[in-house]
């Protein structure tokens, strides 16, 4: 009985030390397996995140371009709408000039109708009167007496001057009316010019409105990504008008403090001006007092000796012979800054420095008039907008967004200064300019040909806008007109 008890009790230790063994090797394979695999784990992880990275990268661009190019569309498409309904105003106006000159053809072709009728009726029974060649003088010697024959012959010189006068009113008449219907030729041909181009409008726009909705649609289903491009623009935008704010601000507080230093500098002039003037008035008045108390003692010394030989010698004093006079040669008096001009010799024109000429002498007289800084579209307008496919887009645009030619030069508007010239990203390179108490900001250049201080003129090259590469070098100038912090539109000040 102790016997089996001790192998039962063996055995039991034999499998439990067994099965210690198995788990620890069991352990010791894992971990070694772990050492091997993590650095190709790793490997791996990384290369599935630059891959995913490189994916929401490369759609991310893609949404952006299928945004800029859904914004080119719509401003084609705002442009095809101007043009259809400036097309269409103008075979309207073209109808109503047709239907005047169908009209007035029909009003001449009946006035010639009548007259011809008039005409030939007074011709033939002239003829069936008179039936030989002869017939003028028969019917003027016919008569009984010499006064009927007189009259007789004056009737037939206004009959004959009546039958000229109608002949020439008909050819006039005829005249007209082929110039009429020749217009009225070139009017139609004009009308089916223009309808063919409306036409050809009306086609684009389909296209266009296609395009759009395939954008749109393939916008939406970039939901969120959609959201997110949109918001970091808007949050770029935000960026912008922060920092446009604070240079204003930073601007205006130092031409204040100039201004304060310089009426500073003018009080400090004036009153050092005021003291070296009393004291002139001073010294002056020092000098005359001494000068009256020496020659006071001086004369108090001579005046006894002086007294006979002044009344023995005292002469009336002759009188001073008159001279001439001769206008406008009087000496300019002691603080008179006008000279008088000197007869027969023209005054000297004071020297005026050169300016550049303008046509508008400010910045607020030329609104309305202002040319656009680059040539192109306007693919963003100025304002708090919803997108009009894109319902659940609203973009708030401090200013306008004009698509170019790739590089396109860009100009300044009008006369003044460079202000400030600073970086921000999505805006590139953005200039400021101000003229008075305005300011044009010029943003997204890629290359800029001023400097922060410089005078400019209206019309100069300031820069370049900016190429995107990522985008088939799409160029988009943002461009915004404030009067100082004020936002203002400027569609209203371009022409």
């Amino acid at each position: 009985m102790n016997r089996i008890i001790s192998l039962i009790l063996l055995l039991i230790l034999s499998l439990s030390s067994g099965s210690d063994m198995l788990m620890h090797a069991k352990k010791q394979t894992k971990k070694k397996e772990t050492k091997e695999s993590i650095s190709r784990r790793k490997q791996r992880n990384k290369k599935e995140i630059s891959e995913t990275n490189k994916k929401i990268k490369n759609n991310s661009r893609e949404v952006k371009k299928q945004l800029n190019e859904l914004n080119l569309i719509t401003a084609d498409i705002e442009e095809c709408q101007k043009n259809i309904n400036s097309m269409t105003a103008t075979i309207r106006r073209m109808d109503g000039q047709i239907n005047k000159l169908n009209d007035s053809i029909a009003r001449l072709d009946n006035r010639i109708t009548t007259l011809s009728d008039k005409y030939a009726k007074a011709i033939r029974k002239m003829q069936t009167l008179n039936n030989n060649e002869n017939t003028e003088f028969a019917f003027i010697f016919s008569a009984n007496s010499f006064s009927e024959a007189y009259h007789r012959r004056q009737s037939l010189k206004q009959l004959a001057k009546w039958r000229q006068r109608k002949s020439d009113e008909l050819t006039n008449l005829k005249s007209e009316l082929d110039e009429r219907r020749e217009t009225l030729e070139k009017k139609k041909q004009q009308r089916v010019t223009m309808v063919d181009s409306l036409n050809n409008v009306l086609a684009s726009l389909s296209d266009k409105q296609t395009q759009s909705d395939h954008l749109v649609s393939m916008l939406k289903r970039e939901g969120s990504n959609l959201h997110n491009i949109l918001e970091q623009k808007q949050r770029e935008a935000n960026e912008l008008d922060r920092e446009l704010d604070r240079l204003i601000q930073q601007e205006q507080e130092e031409m204040r403090k100039a201004e304060e230093e310089r009426k500073k500098a003018e009080k400090a002039r004036l009153e050092k001006e005021e003291r070296e003037r009393k004291l002139k008035e001073q010294q002056e008045r020092e000098r005359k007092q001494k000068e009256a108390e020496q020659k006071n003692k001086s004369k108090g010394k001579g005046d006894n000796n002086k007294a006979g030989k002044d009344k023995q010698k005292k002469k009336p004093a002759p009188k001073p012979e008159a001279k001439p006079k001769q206008p406008n040669t009087k000496p300019v008096a002691k603080g008179d800054d006008k000279v008088k001009p000197v007869p027969g010799r023209k005054p000297a024109e004071k020297q005026k420095p050169t300016v550049q000429n303008q046509k508008f002498k400010d910045f607020v007289s030329a609104k309305g008039s202002l040319p656009y800084p680059a040539k192109g579209k306007i693919v963003k307008h100025f304002g708090r907008q919803q997108h009009p496919d894109l319902k659940h887009v609203v973009t708030d645009n401090p200013g306008i967004d004009i698509e170019t030619r790739p590089g396109a030069d860009v100009k300044c508007v009008f006369n003044g200064h460079v202000s400030d010239i600073f970086l921000l990203p999505g805006y590139n390179t953005i200039v400021m300019i101000r003229h008075g108490n305005y300011l044009t900001i010029y943003a997204n250049l890629g290359s800029i040909s001023i400097k922060k201080g410089d005078k400019v003129v209206q019309g100069q090259v300031i820069g370049k806008v900016y190429k995107d590469a990522d985008d088939n070098d799409r160029s988009v100038l943002h461009f915004e007109v404030r009067n100082e912090r004020t936002k203002e539109n400027p569609e209203l000040w371009l022409k």
